[in-house]
């Protein structure tokens, strides 16, 4: 299927909040973001 994107996160939900706090540039908070959102199940897609 076109456009299915099939990634395995994995750090833990504890180790990603951590990550995301230590950052200092926006766009890596963000990314790391994504992928907290996509580990705890509160998205189930990149575009939500």
């Amino acid at each position: 299927m076109a456009g299915v994107l099939k990634i395995e996160i994995t750090e833990s939900e504890d180790t990603l909040k951590s990550l995301l706090h230590q950052q200092a540039s926006a766009r890596h908070q963000e990314q790391i973001h994504a992928l907290y959102w996509l580990k705890s199940r509160q998205v189930t897609t990149r575009y939500q």
